[in-house]
């Protein structure tokens, strides 16, 4: 690969590194630091990591020049960044990070990896802001002067990890020119800094390869910019969530729910028919212990973990139990933790889960099963009453009120009670 003309140093070139705790910005800092020492360059490094030192947002304000006298502040000013490399894109987006970029001066390159905050343990509809943090760096920058790549996704699909992540966004920076050391001294740093030479160069080189071959780095990795989650076609949705409720119960459940999706189709509206499709299936496949069994006895759980992890693995399953789990403090069922020993009775669980709702069942009068089949019976008398009325918005709304009951035990109790008031309404009006 040719390399790329590195920014000239000889005023201050500033160079802004953010991040989350945790993801190895200060990491990523001092080997840029390093290698500019090993250029005889002057450099002076400054890290701030908020209140939080692990998933709270860092910054790394690097400044290279030629001559060490040449810089007279640690700290990047308003506006002077001259290149941006963000590590995470809510970081990169936030009112600090902005403020040291300026239209005209600063080029970025952002990885727009999906990083929940911690607004996603207290909204449950909350939604990772993607298109409008993108903007807001499109709108500071202009859409020319920053790239996104999803550089945790390109490094777990590249290199079979994504904790190599930075260092391969560092190579797709370095490769735009917006790194002023050289790749000697890069490479010297990486071998100075002894963890993981050899991936850590690989890394490097994999974002190289992004910056200047994309489309057959695509072809490997997909999308650099991640995979898009396409939307299903109305057929495409219903086979799927057939294969699911065979897998789930059996052929019988499948039949029921195409026979009632089939049925609401007949009456012309789209819409309608996706609202049942996909919330009909929800409620016919409650995730119970049966299915967590299932998940954990049937799928590729076990050879997942072996493959990403090396070494032999001590496996934990914190779980409750309708029956053996008890209230906590905040009255919720406590997690009884159960070693691997677990693992057996779940394969015959899995074997066994046709019992569900039969006088075999032990669950089957549990206060969740109870509320689970009234939910279900609700959503069947309301399908009956959509056949009997045109369609309209109301109707479709109405099919989807389930989308609101969600969580496990009090949590989907409180969602169920929340929802039943609007449910009448929407019956009242449709």
């Amino acid at each position: 690969m040719k390399s790329p003309k590195l920014p000239s140093t000889t005023q201050p070139y500033n160079l802004l590194i953010t991040g989350v705790g945790g993801m190895g910005v200060i990491t990523l800092g001092a080997l840029i630091g390093m290698a500019a020492h090993l250029d005889g360059k002057g450099i002076s490094t400054l890290d701030m990591t908020g209140l939080a030192q692990k998933y709270g947002a860092v910054f790394s304000h690097l400044r290279i020049a030629d001559r060490p006298e040449d810089i007279h502040a640690a700290r990047i000013a308003t506006g002077e960044a001259h290149a941006v490399l963000g590590g995470d894109l809510v970081v990169s987006a936030s009112t600090e990070a902005l403020s040291k970029m300026l239209e005209g001066r600063t080029r970025a390159v952002v990885s727009c990896t999906d990083t929940p905050t911690a607004d996603f343990t207290r909204n449950r509809d909350w939604h990772f802001p993607l298109a409008g943090l993108k903007t807001q760096l499109n709108e500071t920058l202009g859409a020319d002067h920053v790239q996104f790549i999803d550089a945790q996704h390109l490094a777990n699909r590249l290199m079979g990890d994504a904790l190599y992540g930075n260092m391969l966004l560092l190579g797709y920076a370095w490769q735009l020119g917006l790194v002023p050391v050289s790749a000697a001294a890069l490479d010297r740093a990486i071998e100075l800094n002894g963890a993981a030479v050899d991936a850590n160069r690989q890394a490097f080189e994999w974002g190289r390869r992004a910056a200047t071959d994309p489309e057959k780095v695509a072809k490997i990795a997909g999308p650099l910019t991640g995979q898009p989650l396409p939307e299903q076609t109305l057929d495409e949705l219903i086979a799927s969530r057939v294969e699911h409720l065979t897998a789930y119960q059996d052929a019988k459940l499948a039949a029921r729910y195409t026979s009632r999706v089939e049925t609401i189709r007949r009456l012309g509206n789209d819409d309608l028919t996706r609202a049942v499709a996909t919330q009909y299936a929800r409620l016919l496949a409650p995730k119970d212990a049966w299915e967590v069994a299932r998940l954990y006895a049937q799928t590729d759980f076990l050879q997942s973990l072996n493959e990403r992890f090396d070494g032999d693995l001590r496996l934990s399953f914190h779980l409750a139990p309708p029956g053996l789990s008890h209230p906590g403090p905040d009255g919720r069922p406590k997690k009884i933790r159960f070693g691997a020993w677990v693992l057996p009775v779940f394969r015959i669980m899995a074997k066994a889960r046709r019992w569900r709702g039969s006088w075999l069942d032990p669950w089957k009068n549990s206060e969740e099963n109870r509320l689970d089949r009234q939910l279900l019976a609700d959503y069947e008398s309301d399908l009956d009453f959509i056949v009997g009325h045109s369609p309209n918005p109301e109707l479709t709304a109405l099919a989807n009120w389930p989308a609101e009951v969600r969580g496990f035990g009090p949590v989907r109790s409180e969602a169920a009670a929340k929802v039943a008031g609007r449910r009448e309404a929407l019956r009242q009006f449709a």
